[in-house]
């Protein structure tokens, strides 16, 4: 408990103390280093001495006694350094026992959850990647349904053109009758002839024009199902939920298929290699290569590299 503050006098009488001083610690006190410089007191005096001492030897050694000094000033500066070694060790033990302790404990709370989340997102995995493949293969049925009806429609759009270019030419040789016409009843019946054949050819280009809308968008709609189809598996087989929502991402891996034949492409380093650190070695290139969007380009002899798909559950922020 702190004690009662020390006043210091006042320069004149009547007047209010300049300093009040007291034992109570300032702010950025640090009571455990303290206590370390008050416990351990003489190996900092010893540590301090040394430094002293330090100062004293010859900046460069030149005779034996030079020598046999400096080595008397080493060997005590090494005694001293595995004191404080030891020193350090023996006080952050307790420090060490108590955070393993903590990880214990609290490794012991989710290592289950861990684990049953390792079984459930397999599971997850297994349905979202077969959805993703019923989903992709319904964008690939309707792009052929699609791409079908295209092609039926400029078939027709194709008649209806050849219908247009008919009567376009009935016209034609209608107005030639009227103009070659010996009277007028024969006139008036080439006239009838070329008005019905002019509004054939506008009704057949109309109709043609129509198909070829129809066809291009027929497809646009299969092009739409056909990147779907071929875009990422994620966009497909994403699951909504109250909790969170559940997706399935790409992503570029690797297996060592034959590690004899890698072994032998480093040349002599290859036996001195681990096998950890040579697949280290390999994902880094993997990776590399995928941020240069060359991971289909790169080639390592024993080695496949192929995409695989991982499962993700995204939590839902509280509302």
């Amino acid at each position: 408990m702190p004690t009662a503050p020390i006043t210091m006098p006042a320069e004149e009488e009547g007047k209010k103390p300049l300093l009040h001083l007291s034992n109570v610690a300032p702010d950025d006190a640090d009571p455990f280093t303290e206590k370390l410089e008050k416990d351990h007191a003489a190996l900092a005096d010893e540590a301090a001495d040394l430094e002293l001492e330090a100062l004293s030897l010859p900046e460069k050694v030149n005779t034996d006694e030079e020598a046999a000094l400096v080595t008397n000033f080493v060997a005590k500066a090494k005694g001293l350094a595995r004191t404080a070694e030891k020193k350090r060790e023996e006080e952050k033990e307790p420090w060490l026992s108590r955070g393993r302790k903590v990880d214990a404990f609290f490794k012991g709370l989710s290592a289950p959850v861990v684990a049953r989340i390792t079984r459930l997102e397999a599971d997850l995995n297994a349905h979202a990647r077969a959805k993703a493949e019923r989903e992709r293969a319904e964008r690939l049925e309707r792009e052929r349904v699609e791409r079908a009806e295209a092609e039926r429609q400029r078939a027709e759009a194709e008649a209806a053109r050849q219908a247009a270019e008919a009567a376009a030419r009935e016209a034609e040789a209608a107005a030639a009758r009227i103009r070659s016409a010996a009277d007028a009843e024969e006139r008036a019946a080439a006239e009838a002839q070329m008005r019905e054949a002019e509004q054939a050819a506008t009704e057949a280009r109309r109709e043609a024009e129509e198909q070829q809308r129809a066809s291009a968008k027929s497809e646009r709609v299969a092009d739409s199902h056909g990147k779907a189809a071929a875009g990422q598996v994620g966009k497909l087989a994403k699951t909504t939920a109250s909790g969170g929502q559940t997706s399935v991402s790409t992503f570029w891996t690797h297996r060592i298929a034959d590690e004899a034949k890698l072994l032998e492409s480093l040349g002599p380093l290859g036996p001195y290699l681990t096998a950890d650190a040579v697949s280290a070695a390999v994902g880094l290139a993997r990776r590399q290569a995928v941020a240069a969007n060359r991971i289909e380009a790169l080639e390592i002899p024993g080695v496949e590299f192929f995409q695989d798909q991982k499962t993700n559950v995204l939590v839902s922020k509280p509302k």
